[in-house]
């Protein structure tokens, strides 16, 4: 046997139970998600045009007065993400309103 011989050959690979392997799987995934759980607020977007002040996705942002623009590290001009309203988020616990 030579030595590309050696290395085509597979290996044995001892029979596993899958109940068990899925047991365990699912186990540890039970733990991750114990641990990094964190509260939510869902929210949809709605048809329609939102006030200057109201939470969006993309749009016009509201900004107070004696506030420009904001810039990119170019100088240009940048789009709006999201605004939130924070006060819409009473069901938030530990954020602001």
């Amino acid at each position: 046997m030579g030595l590309f011989d050696f290395l085509k050959k597979k290996p044995a690979v001892p029979a596993r139970d899958l109940r068990a392997d899925l047991k365990l799987a699912g186990e540890i995934f039970a733990e991750i998600q114990a641990e990094t759980a964190r509260p939510v607020l869902r929210y949809r977007l709605e048809e329609g045009e939102p006030s200057l002040f109201d939470s969006k996705a993309g749009g016009t942002p509201y900004l107070a007065r004696g506030e420009s623009w904001p810039l990119d590290a170019n100088g240009a001009s940048m789009d709006l993400l999201a605004q939130i309203d924070c006060a819409a988020l009473a069901g938030l616990p530990d954020f602001p309103h």
